[in-house]
Order: structure tokens, then C-alpha cells, then sequence
């Protein structure tokens, strides 16, 4: 097994360092990483070269665990089969003859992660009005975010008497899931006072996140 330490890297720096240790083609990986946005980037990467990824929390530290799918190579030999074509009227269109050609109709998931309160450390009214505006606007957005993932300070936004807590309520009424970290909010002592979404522990947050085909962190 190879352990890379990504900590402190940047989403790209981390998955070359990734890619890198496939040089040496381990049959297993283990990856220190930051936070679930460079985690998803490392994910989609490592799936593509036929490795399967598991997220663990190890005491509140991230790791990505990836192992090599052992599916047998497919074969260099591409075997064509006759098609047969019966009862089709060749002058109709190929939405008529049933022949889906169009792919934008594949769904994809989007996710978000906040991770702050606010948008700015130097004027702090404005980086919170800022953020709701922020909120607001994926309330009007379609399609929606499919979840959204609230960790570290990030927890605030769904406090009962926050500004936010009435358009996250808003967003998970229209379908899209809304994560508050379970450790997050216990260590500000805001448990009790969480007003819109699930509390849910850190690797399930992590699992459903890396599922996203696009996660956003903000």
C-alpha cells in the first residue's frame, strides 16, 4: 500500500500526486486529503483508472482508501455483430424510429458544501449578506442542487434564527437534501437549535457528497 499525504495541496496538485504514485501501480492507496471537494476530484480521477474509493474518517481526518479493481481486461478483440433492421421505415426521423441520440437528458447530481458563515473575513456583514444571496439564488436555480452539505462554521447557516434557515427549508421542500454536520454543530453547542435539514455524521456526509458527479465548495 502507498500513502500519499495531499494535506495542504491544491485540488490539482493533489490528484497529480496521485496520479504519480500510479507509477508504481500499487494495488492500494491511501490518501490524506483536506476536505471533501479535492476528495471528489481524487475520487473521479482514481475511478477512471479502475480503482475503487472509500472514504474513512479517521478521528476527523479524511482519508481516501483506493483499491484496484480486480474485473479481468477486456479484450483487445472487437467482435461486430450483424444488425438486423425489420419493419422500420427508413424516411422517418430517428425520433420516430425510437433511436435516442440526445444525452441531455442524463441526469447529473450536483452538490455544495459551506464551510463558513460568510464570504469575507475583512468586511463580515457584507460576506454574510453576500452568502444568503448566495442561498437564495439556488432556490431559484433549476435544475436545484441535489444536496447540500453544511460543515464547520458552515452549521450556522441552519440555526432556527438565521437569515438562511427559511431558504434551506425552502430548498429541501423542493427536493434537494440538506446535510448539517452532527460534530460541527456539537462543537459550537448548536445541536438543539438546528432549524432546517438532516444532522447526519461526517463519513455519511462524505459518502453522499463523493457520490455528486460535480460538487461545488464554497
Amino acid at each position: 500500500m502507498i500513502t500519499i499525504n495531499t494535506l495542504g495541496k491544491s485540488n490539482l496538485e493533489a490528484v497529480n500526486l496521485t496520479r504519480n504514485a500510479l507509477n508504481e501501480e500499487p494495488d492500494q492507496l491511501k490518501i490524506l486529503v483536506d476536505g471533501p471537494g479535492v476528495a471528489a476530484e481524487i475520487k473521479k480521477f482514481l475511478e477512471t483508472q479502475s480503482y475503487n474509493v472509500v472514504p474513512e474518517d479517521d478521528g476527523g481526518k479524511l482519508i481516501l482508501t483506493g483499491t484496484k479493481s480486480t474485473a479481468p481486461e477486456p479484450s483487445n478483440k472487437i467482435k461486430i455483430e450483424p444488425v438486423q433492421i425489420q419493419n422500420q421505415n427508413l424516411n422517418q426521423t430517428p425520433a420516430q424510429n425510437n433511436i435516442n441520440i440526445n444525452n441531455n437528458n442524463i441526469k447529473r447530481t450536483t452538490g455544495f458544501l459551506f464551510t463558513g458563515k460568510n464570504f469575507s473575513r475583512e468586511n463580515k456583514k457584507y460576506g454574510r449578506i453576500f452568502l444568503r444571496k448566495v442561498i437564495e439564488s439556488l432556490t431559484k436555480l433549476n435544475p436545484r442542487p441535489d444536496v447540500i452539505a453544511l460543515m464547520n462554521e458552515g452549521v450556522k447557516l441552519a440555526v432556527y434564527d438565521s437569515s438562511s434557515c427559511d431558504l434551506l427549508k425552502d430548498l429541501e421542500a423542493k427536493g434537494c437534501r440538506i446535510l448539517v454536520s452532527g460534530m460541527c454543530a456539537d462543537n459550537f453547542g448548536l445541536t438543539e437549535s438546528i432549524g432546517a435539514g438532516r444532522i447526519s455524521a461526517i463519513l455519511d456526509i462524505l459518502e453522499i457528497i463523493l457520490k455528486c458527479d460535480k460538487v461545488v465548495s464554497l
